[in-house]
């Protein structure tokens, strides 16, 4: 007797008679066509006369479709998890993670593709990390027949996702190829106004999720159809990407809190424990060479001593350098440090001269635990704000705002205790007296 198989298409290939992958109430049934000759749409309800089909034809079946909701709703359902960072704005948050799990894994279940781009350090590759196995595990534990080339990922080395990156990522695996809007991830970026003209040039080719933990534009959160970011609910930077998309991952089908804990090391988070585990330093020194996540983490598998030890040297080595023309001065109850960071390191080499502010900042901290550092070049200014002065009061955003509204063509943002802001070349010299001289003002109100 010949078993008909009627399902969803939720997937088939781009030629002129396609096979079909149909998503029936059991599972999953993929379809040739062996004498038959169609070319239905994806998410078309369709009747088969055999795996081998000789007929395939379109259907209208209000009932199959619920049975096939059903069995999505079903396998959908989101885990139940404990929080590594207990506090009121992750359980305010934690609703919002089970939905987006919820939503992801709907998307999984009916063979979405998945480009995941995350941003270059420890805390975006951490992320991507974190939600590309989330994904592979829930694939593999629900069976789910994705097939090769759906889950692709990609490094990005800008905070902000642009027009250029959406054409990229849209020649790389657009919705032309499959179909259908794969899914994009951005991972520790892409959530600031200045991605708004990217996001909307993405978003005509993929369903997009934004996950991010710095301040956040409404108008980039209504083009994403999947945003989790701390900051709406009562979290702070400390929050990293991180720790979001571990959660997220827990939610989905499997965590890893090693990376979350790289990610609030590397960051400097409140809710870092203070142990110093190598992985978060060698994540940040191999960020430069833009690999894959796959060489990310056959990197810590296998070659975490080897890389520590290098980018240990490298980073003392451009600290000590730079710490020759750091100069700090008293303001107040605090101090303020300046630093000339140019020429400190090579351009797209490890360590980036944030790195070097970090080890200026903790260095002056312990002469005045309410100190404020100033890591400038020719076309950036850096801040970093210890956590005593930042309870004061003193935000580096704050800052960063004043100079925008008095000089044009400054460009920056970031965290209240971590920031930057670029400019062009030129205008260095009097941005960053004026630059100075708010802090000075700010530092000395500080009680």
């Amino acid at each position: 007797m010949i078993k008909v198989i009627r399902g969803k298409i939720v997937a088939k290939t781009m030629s002129t008679n396609p096979a079909y992958t149909l998503l029936t109430p059991e599972g999953w049934v993929g379809v040739k066509q062996e004498s038959s000759e169609s070319d239905f749409a994806i998410g078309s309800m369709v009747e088969a006369d055999a795996e081998n089909a000789s007929s395939i034809k379109k259907i209208e079946s209000p009932d199959l479709e619920r049975k096939i909701e059903g069995f999505v709703e079903k396998n959908a359902k989101p885990h139940s998890a404990s929080l590594l960072v207990d506090d009121d704005a992750m359980r305010k948050f934690t609703p919002a993670l089970e939905k987006a799990a919820e939503a992801i894994a709907r998307r999984l279940l009916q063979l979405t593709p998945v480009l995941i781009r995350f941003n270059d350090d420890c805390d975006g590759i951490s992320a991507g990390v974190l939600v590309k196995n989330s994904v592979e595990k829930f694939v593999g534990e629900k069976n789910v027949p994705f097939p090769k080339g759906f889950l692709k990922n990609k490094q990005c080395n800008s905070a902000v996702y642009g027009s250029g990156e959406a054409v990229f990522d849209t020649e790389a695996m657009g919705a032309t190829q499959f179909g259908r809007k794969p899914l994009l991830f951005l991972l520790d970026f892409g959530a600031n106004e200045e991605s708004v003209e990217g996001l909307a040039l993405a978003k005509e080719n993929f369903d997009i999720a934004v996950i991010d933990h710095h301040v956040y534009s409404e108008n980039a959160k209504e083009l994403a159809s999947v945003f989790l970011n701390p900051l709406e609910f009562g979290g702070t930077s400390s929050h990293t990407t991180g720790l979001v998309a571990h959660e997220f991952a827990q939610r989905l089908s499997q965590g890893n809190e090693n990376y979350a804990r790289y990610s609030l090391q590397s960051d400097k988070s409140v809710f870092w424990d203070k142990a110093e585990r190598k992985e978060a330093l060698v994540l940040d020194f191999l960020a430069g060479q833009n690999l894959s996540l796959e060489r990310y983490e056959r990197a810590l598998e296998k070659e975490t001593q080897f890389h520590y030890l290098e980018a240990n040297a490298k980073l003392n080595a451009a600290f000590e350098k730079a710490l020759v023309s750091a100069k700090s001065e008293s303001a107040g109850k605090a101090i303020l440090v300046s630093a000339n960071l140019e020429g400190v390191t090579a351009k797209n080499e490890f360590p980036p001269k944030g790195k070097v502010l970090n080890k200026i900042q903790e260095h002056f901290e312990k002469q005045n635990e309410l100190a404020a550092s100033v890591g400038f070049d020719s076309t950036t200014i850096q801040f970093r704000v210890s956590k005593p002065l930042h309870a004061k009061g003193f935000k580096a955003t704050e800052i960063i705002g004043m100079v925008k509204k008095e000089f044009s063509g400054v460009n920056g943002g970031g965290h209240e205790q971590a920031a930057a802001m670029r400019f062009e070349k030129g205008h260095s010299r009097i941005i960053l007296e004026k630059t100075l001289e708010f802090c000075r003002a700010k530092l000395t109100a500080v009680p």
